[in-house]
């Protein structure tokens, strides 16, 4: 008797520090975390070819031509956690507290040219709005809602609710005893964040509207997101009596859409590292950096005095590195 309840005793401690070392989701409820998410993208022109008419352009009429981007996103956020089940937000209340988003862009003509530098800062009309996640189990998906000051429900009709990197977490078989040293795949889609970490923001320079052409391409880029990935549980560490599992990502993803007169294709390769913290059963922080490949293809109408109309086809590639780091705080 004695040594049947000293093997069960045993084998809760056991379980009990398996389950310690477990990446899950779930933060108390009614906690609150504030979540800062900076992204940085930038590219520079490694290849433009142009023709007119069919008809190649000598290399010398595009000598010194180039094309950089530059984009940096901050968004900050305070998700209260109403309730939690089954490793997922039932309910969640997100405050967006600062959301700006600014652009620089630069295309340098053949010879002396002046540059041409075009400037954009953005905001979005949910600065300041809370809106509620309710998970709806018949659609498998989340309704949302403002609370408090009544808005405009468009705003909100395609806001994405997993800023917790849930999706990078051990699923399935892997998820029943994840070791120090274990592996385990994940779809590309699950870089999503990366590569559009403000879906549903709908940045817009003030007193203008968001472009539909621009939110119809970040749709399409979304969807078309493919690949593959692998997340290995390096480590765990201890950081002011806080248990941290150290998770490292890569992969690799490509995408396209269809933007106004063209064809666009992104391809990435991506590292980063994850940390978990299983003490409070949630999210510590994200780092993502994506080399990136982007091609722009498309063709334009050019007319000059009334002359006749000719086609521009256009074919650059550009190179860079998008980055995403992702930090949280109790308040």
């Amino acid at each position: 008797m004695i040594a049947a309840r000293l093997a069960a005793a045993s084998l809760a401690v056991a379980v009990g520090f398996a389950l310690g070392d477990a990446p899950r989701f779930a933060p108390a409820e009614g906690s609150s975390l504030q979540r800062t998410v900076t992204t940085e993208m930038n590219a520079d022109s490694t290849e433009m070819h142009f023709s007119v008419d069919g008809k190649e352009l000598d290399a010398s009429a595009t000598t010194g031509m180039s094309m950089s981007m530059r984009e940096h996103q901050k968004i900050v956020m305070t998700d209260r956690y109403v309730k939690v089940a089954s490793g997922r937000p039932v309910e969640l209340d997100r405050t967006f507290d600062e959301l700006v988003r600014t652009t620089h862009d630069v295309q340098k003509p053949p010879g002396q040219g002046k540059e041409k530098v075009v400037d954009k800062a953005e905001i979005s009309d949910l600065e300041g709005a809370t809106v509620r996640f309710s998970w709806n189990a018949d659609k498998k998906a989340y309704d949302r809602a403002f609370a408090g000051k009544e808005r405009d429900e468009k705003l909100i009709s395609k806001l994405r609710e997993d800023l917790d990197a849930r999706v990078f977490l051990p699923q399935g078989d892997a998820a029943a005893d994840p070791k120090v040293g274990d592996s385990w795949e994940i779809d590309g889609q699950a870089f999503v964040m990366l590569l559009s970490p403000d879906k549903g923001l709908q940045f817009h320079v003030e007193g203008k509207e968001q472009k539909k052409s621009d939110d119809d391409v970040a749709n399409e880029m979304e969807k078309n997101l493919t690949g593959e990935g692998k997340v290995t549980y390096e480590k765990v560490r201890e950081t002011d009596g806080t248990r941290i599992a150290v998770l490292v990502i890569e992969g690799k993803v490509q995408s396209k859409a269809k933007p106004e007169d063209g064809d666009m294709t992104v391809s990435m390769d991506i590292e980063g590292r994850l940390l978990w913290n299983l003490s409070a059963n949630r999210l510590e922080s994200l780092d993502l950096t994506g080399k990136t490949k982007i091609g722009l293809v498309g063709d334009q109408k050019m007319e000059h005095g009334g002359a006749q109309a000719h086609t521009l086809h256009m074919d650059v590639r550009l190179e860079g590195e998008m980055h995403l780091e992702l930090s949280t705080k109790a308040p």
